[in-house]
């Protein structure tokens, strides 16, 4: 969405993707709400925060048009925040199927 709202020059189109971001900063916040067992605490915070940072890459590309360093580190912050979003999924997924 973001980068065919960069290509066609589309400012509607980018900024539809802010819905996304913000879908992903308040699942970060409902998360964090959620009590979980002393065992994967860390890991729950960790994915929270992993959502949070990946809203806010969001953003970042968003501003890709009209600050292109920002866009850039947004793309690599992105990258990174979502492997580790994954990571972090499977880490819980392994955690869960040993209970």
């Amino acid at each position: 969405m973001i980068i065919e709202g960069i290509s066609s020059n589309n400012p509607k189109i980018l900024s539809s993707a802010e819905g996304i971001a913000t879908a992903y900063s308040n699942f970060a916040k409902d998360l964090i709400n959620i009590p979980v067992p002393s065992n994967i605490a860390s890991l729950h915070l960790k994915m929270a925060n992993d959502y949070q940072r990946n809203a806010q890459a969001i953003r970042g590309l968003i501003q890709a048009e009209t600050n292109p360093l920002i866009g850039m580190r947004a793309l690599i912050n992105y990258k990174k925040y979502n492997d580790a979003l994954v990571s972090d999924i499977n880490k819980l997924s392994t955690v869960l199927q040993l209970k």
